[in-house]
């Protein structure tokens, strides 16, 4: 009986041994294909051959997302460096195109993969009152020249004379007319972190607003936040 007992037990640790044996060994052997970076790259990049390459990885114990599509044509969404195993996330999840874009002024030492964000002029103003609005908000009865954003976190993919940008395919039409339509446009290098949305300015209104944020007559948004103190 005791026999029995110790022979079967035996055999169950034999069998608990292979099966963990086998386990390892298939996870071992388990490859999945994937899209490595051979060369460094900015944001707003078109990949191609020459800057990925297929290759097949172990899959090991972690299960980790990486891109099983070839991505060939798509853009990067952000900088990547050589060897980068590419992610679904590291690409744009809409199809993209590049518009030529001038601009009368830039950031200081913009170049391609910066993102920026794009103002102009624009015919809508404001009419507020000081002390009843929060800095983002304008502040008197606009006049002159007036400014909107038109573009948030847009990126750079050619600087200097021959600029451009990449844009969602969706709004080609409405960049190309912003392109050909000669207006002064301005590029700012930004997170957007605390960039007001939807807001119009006059010279009137930026004057005065910056003029009462000086004298202390309305909260900086710059003071809230600790920057610069």
């Amino acid at each position: 009986m005791r026999r029995s007992a110790f022979l079967l037990i035996v055999a169950l640790s034999v069998a608990a041994i292979g099966a963990l044996v086998f386990t390892v060994v298939s996870l071992n052997n388990r490859h999945i294909t994937a899209w490595v970076m051979t060369r460094d790259a900015t944001a707003g990049m078109q990949l191609s051959s020459g800057v990925v390459q297929r290759v097949t990885i172990p899959q090991g114990t972690d299960d980790f997302t990486v891109l099983s599509g070839a991505p060939g044509g798509r853009y990067l969404a952000h900088a990547m460096s050589r060897g980068d195993v590419l992610r679904p996330d590291d690409l744009f999840t809409v199809a993209m195109v590049t518009v030529p874009l001038s601009f009368k002024s830039v950031a200081p030492g913009l170049q391609s993969g910066d993102a920026v964000d794009v103002y102009g002029p624009s015919t809508a103003s404001t009419s507020v009152t000081v002390g009843q609005v929060p800095p983002e908000t304008a502040v008197a009865s606009g006049s002159g020249p007036g400014v909107q954003l038109y573009g948030r976190g847009i990126t750079i993919v050619a600087s200097g004379g021959a600029s451009a940008v990449l844009v969602p395919a969706a709004d080609e039409g409405y960049w190309v007319d912003l392109s050909v339509s000669g207006i002064e446009l301005v590029a700012v290098t930004s997170s957007g972190v605390q960039v007001p949305h939807g807001q119009t300015y006059t010279l009137q209104e930026a004057e005065q607003m910056l003029a009462a944020i000086a004298n202390g007559e309305a909260p900086a948004a710059s003071a809230a936040s600790g920057v610069g103190s």
